[in-house]
């Protein structure tokens, strides 16, 4: 396996077939990141974050950080929208409606 585990898509850390809508959820972490000052999930180890990606949504964006307006929740979104959490992705990760 190759990669940051912060960013990576769960079905990267299973060993599974990544698609571009694996580098959405990759995007998303890092805006995530980006917005809050920190990853959207942390351990002690690899192996507790990548349980973490799998199998635990992430904290809103607002927890974190409080001045993040609606509009930025959208950043959260992709990285919802890249697990089939929402609609409004096509199944190439080319299409994205938020």
């Amino acid at each position: 396996m190759v990669g940051t585990v912060s960013y990576m898509p769960p079905e990267q850390t299973m060993g599974g077939e990544v698609s571009p809508k694996s580098d959405l959820y990759s995007l998303g972490a890092m805006l995530y990141e980006m917005v809050t000052g920190r990853p959207p999930f942390l351990g002690y180890d690899s192996v507790a974050i990548i349980g973490q990606h799998i199998n635990t949504p992430p904290v809103a964006l607002t927890w974190h950080n409080d001045i993040v307006g609606i509009n930025m929740g959208k950043a959260q979104g992709i990285i919802q929208l890249s697990n089939g959490q929402e609609s409004g992705v096509g199944s190439d990760g080319g299409t994205v409606k938020l």
